[in-house]
């Protein structure tokens, strides 16, 4: 079970031995450019890999090699202004480091790093001004809060007394609004999977003023589940109504009892919206028949409309390895239509190839599939879709600085 359960929660996160190049540690000098660009380069027998980021002037069709990347262990990156933080491994090996890089005249620059915890599964991380930030230790039940200037540790928040089943609630990604940090639970068991005993969405709501928690908000009616996708920073996100979408991941579609889809909690409430809970396992799809069991990852485009990664066992043969088959459906969601269209230009991908992105008024689909590895820029307002970059090894992140 535990190798089932690695293989689903932390595929995207796993630390390697494996390496094309010089580790993090080295002088690297990268491509210039605004687009920062991350792929990576996985055993998926092993598991083993490296993630390599590196900076790009054009999306022109082009393919980009890893020459000029700078290497990383899997992780999941977090850019605020022109600063790059890179996450330790969330299994715990390497360097337990969060790692700052500055981007300056179009050049990426290493900075000061913090020292985390062992076995903290730090991998989300907002900011409520220049010099406080908090990082969520999913490994440990905590927040940690940090100067993200200085790079220094300045508090922390135990929040294990929310916990179900066990003595950690894991906290997954995170989003402040009105002086308030509302932090998803995942409620894991020892294996990184959701219990059993527990077909809950749980949010925590913590006061930035005094750092103290206010309470915990639960949905138990709908089979909605596991709220947020630590590694997924967009599956906690606003509406321009101020309005909180929470993503439920469910069971990694492993788990009938727990259901992925959507909750809300508007403005100006404390509470999950009793009128907005969605559940996407049973949705109706235009544009493919089938249905997905697991929102891997997603990214708000504005005016309603949420794009997103859906898996869909409907695609994966008997023969077939869940996690490198063409299994994951591109998706644009309409918030308040409540409807879901596939995006058929974009190609299915494996569950290796994922993030989407904005790019000003575009937005970037990462895509792993047997036709390839490469970034696609769809147009909302044409809908028409476009390669923007082809890249050796999985596409896993896009930022235009």
């Amino acid at each position: 079970m535990k190798k089932i359960v690695n293989q689903l929660f932390v595929l995207a996160i796993l630390v390697s031995s494996f390496a094309c190049s010089d580790d993090d540690t080295a002088e690297i000098k990268p491509n210039e450019g605004n687009f920062l660009i991350g792929s990576m380069i996985m055993n998926t027998e092993t598991y083993e890999g490296r993630n390599y980021f590196q900076l790009v002037e054009e999306l022109d069709g082009q393919s980009i090699n890893l020459e000029n990347a700078i290497s990383t262990e899997v992780t999941t990156p977090k850019v605020s202004g022109n600063n790059l933080y890179i996450f330790p491994s969330y299994m715990g090996s390497g360097d337990d480091l969060l790692v700052k890089y500055t981007i300056n005249d179009g050049i990426l620059q290493k900075g000061n790093s913090l020292n985390i915890k062992p076995k903290a599964a730090a991998t989300n991380m907002v900011f409520l001004n220049d010099t406080k930030a908090y990082v969520s230790m999913a490994g440990l039940g905590e927040i940690m809060i940090i100067n993200p200037e200085t790079m220094k540790e300045v508090g922390k928040i135990d929040i294990r007394e929310f916990a179900r089943g066990d003595n950690n609630p894991n906290p997954g990604a995170m989003l402040i609004r009105d002086d308030k940090l509302y932090v998803g639970l995942n409620q894991f068991n020892a294996e990184n999977f959701p219990q059993a005993d527990f077909s809950v969405a749980d949010v925590v709501i913590i006061d930035t003023k005094t750092d103290k928690s206010i309470k915990r908000i639960t949905e138990s009616t709908t089979g909605l589940a596991c709220a947020t996708r630590p590694i997924a920073e967009e599956t906690i996100f606003k509406d321009e109504s101020g309005d909180i979408y929470i993503i439920c991941i469910g069971g990694f579609g492993k788990m009938p009892t727990h259901k992925t889809g959507i909750l809300r909690i508007k403005q100006g409430e404390t509470e999950f919206d009793k009128d907005f809970m969605w559940e996407f396992n049973t949705a109706v799809i235009e544009g493919d028949a089938n249905k997905v069991n697991f929102i891997q990852t997603v990214c708000y485009g504005g005016n309603g409309k949420l794009y997103a990664y859906g898996f869909s066992p409907d695609y994966v043969g008997p023969n077939d390895n869940a996690y490198t088959a063409d299994a994951t459906i591109a998706l644009e969601v309409d918030l308040y239509a409540k409807t879901i269209t596939r995006i058929k230009d974009i190609p299915l991908s494996n569950s290796y190839g994922m993030g989407i992105y904005r790019n000003g008024n575009q937005i970037i689909f990462c895509s792993s599939s047997k036709s390839g590895n490469a970034f696609y820029s769809y147009n909302p307002a044409n809908r028409e879709v476009k390669k923007a970059l082809d890249i050796k090894g999985f596409p896993v992140f896009f930022h235009r600085f």
